[in-house]
This record gives C-alpha cells, sequence and structure tokens, in this order.
C-alpha cells in the first residue's frame, strides 16, 4: 500500500445546493448554510471579504443569489476540484501544489455537516476517475473528472459509508484532517470503498462503472459482499444532517 498511487481524496465545504436524496453540491447554499459557512462556522474562503456569498449575507441577503461562487457549488456539473491557494502568512495568494495526483487514478470528494464537527463523522460522497491534471495560467493546479466514469452518492448511502472507515489511521490515532484540501489515498485503500460502495448501487450502468474504476487501483474484480461500518444512521438522523434537499438555485432577482 502506497500513499502516492496517484489518487485524491478531497476536503470540501458542505454545500446544500441542489436536488433532494443527494449531499448537495450542486448549486449556491441556502440562505442558512451561507449564514453558517459566512458567520455562525465560518469557512476560509466561504467568509473572505472577496467572497460573492460573504457580500451577499453582509447585504441581508438582499439582491441577486451569488452564481457558482465557489468550487463546491458546480462540482457536479464539472467534476472539478483543485488543492486551492494559500490564504494566509507569506504564501498568501499563491497556489498550493499537488504533486502526485495522477491522470487515470481516482478522486475521493469527502465532506462534513457543520453540525457534526467530529472528524470521524466525515462521509465520501462523490467519486470519479481521474481524466486530465493541470495546471492553469496562473500556476493552480486542477483535477478533471471523467464524466463517463463518475458515481454521485445518495445521501442515505454516504452517511453508511464514512471516510475514515476505509482511510488507514496508525494504530491507536484518531481521525484527523488538519489543514489542506487533500490527501493522497492508497489503491489498497480505494478499493476497499469500492468493494463497500458496491452492494449500495442500484443500476448495472453504477454497478459497472465501479468495476471500470477498481480497474484503475489494479482490482480485477468487486467481492460480491459488503464492508461493515460503524456508522448506521436512523431516518431522524439523516433529515437532521442534511434536511429535505437543497435550496440553492443558480440565480435569483
Amino acid at each position: 500500500m502506497d500513499d502516492r498511487d496517484g489518487n485524491i481524496a478531497f476536503k470540501c465545504t458542505y454545500n446544500d445546493g441542489g436536488k433532494s436524496g443527494f449531499v448537495g453540491f450542486d448549486g449556491t447554499c441556502s440562505d442558512g448554510n451561507i449564514l453558517r459557512n459566512v458567520v455562525l462556522k465560518p469557512r476560509t474562503w466561504c467568509s473572505d471579504k472577496e467572497n460573492y456569498c460573504r457580500n451577499f449575507c453582509d447585504g441581508g441577503f438582499q439582491g441577486r443569489r451569488p452564481l457558482k461562487p465557489c468550487y463546491e457549488s458546480e462540482l457536479f456539473q464539472k467534476w472539478r476540484f483543485g488543492p486551492g491557494f494559500y490564504h494566509s502568512g507569506e504564501n498568501a495568494g499563491k497556489p498550493i501544489s499537488m504533486k502526485h495526483a495522477r491522470e487515470g487514478k481516482i478522486a475521493l470528494f469527502t465532506t462534513r455537516h457543520p453540525d457534526h464537527d467530529h472528524e470521524d463523522k466525515r462521509i465520501v460522497f462523490g467519486v470519479s476517475r481521474i481524466q486530465d491534471v493541470h495546471m492553469d495560467d496562473d500556476g493552480a493546479t486542477w483535477i478533471h473528472g471523467d464524466h463517463s466514469m463518475c458515481i454521485r452518492l445518495a445521501s442515505t448511502t454516504a452517511l453508511s459509508l464514512p471516510f475514515w472507515g476505509f482511510k488507514s489511521l496508525p494504530k491507536g490515532n484518531k481521525p484527523k484532517w488538519g489543514s489542506g484540501l487533500f490527501r493522497c489515498i492508497s489503491d489498497d485503500e480505494v478499493t476497499y470503498f469500492l468493494n463497500a460502495l458496491y452492494p449500495y448501487l442500484q443500476s448495472a450502468e453504477d454497478r459497472f462503472t465501479v468495476e471500470q474504476l477498481a480497474l484503475c487501483c489494479g482490482a480485477h474484480e468487486i467481492p460480491n459482499r459488503l464492508e461493515k461500518t460503524n456508522v448506521t444512521p436512523s431516518a431522524g438522523d439523516i433529515e437532521k444532517m442534511y434536511g429535505p434537499g437543497g435550496e440553492g438555485n443558480a440565480i435569483v432577482a
């Protein structure tokens, strides 16, 4: 097992935009989630003075709703993400490097609901084959997912598959992400996650996609079994964590 096999796990700020049944990340957040991310539990970019959601919040949520204000708001439209920029210190404004991501490997997208601040509650809500890794004119690194080899997890499935159930930790250590928006993840860890995801999938198309994703990590079959995790959410827990669905429209008057 090698953490530098070329796979990447991203830490995404919780976004509740999009259709009911999924974990958001498909539009601008609701006013309530903007308020949380900007004021109540400030997130680095959401609360930045240059952020459109910060300005919208400061203006009393009047006028035009921000359109695509962050990576998260269009993640499931573009399957694109990156390590971002430094926000403080001597490197403030400079892009964060990400050297070990490789084309043809796997990207996992993870998040944690703001009402559940324990790191062991982090979930995987999307997975994609990495189609392209490139650097733009500003020196920022971007990963583009393969739209034909990606899966967006339903909220109930994501709650059953916590990230730290698959990411190896030294014996006795508690889950800890620390700083930064990404972590390298091994072929074995990705395969373990895909094995656990497989039984939850309802369509033959999604099951075929998982089988193809596993090949990217050297696995030649997905065992027909369910890997047990230590999370079994109730319907009430799901409603509390994710509500009835996203409320973020692209733009309103």
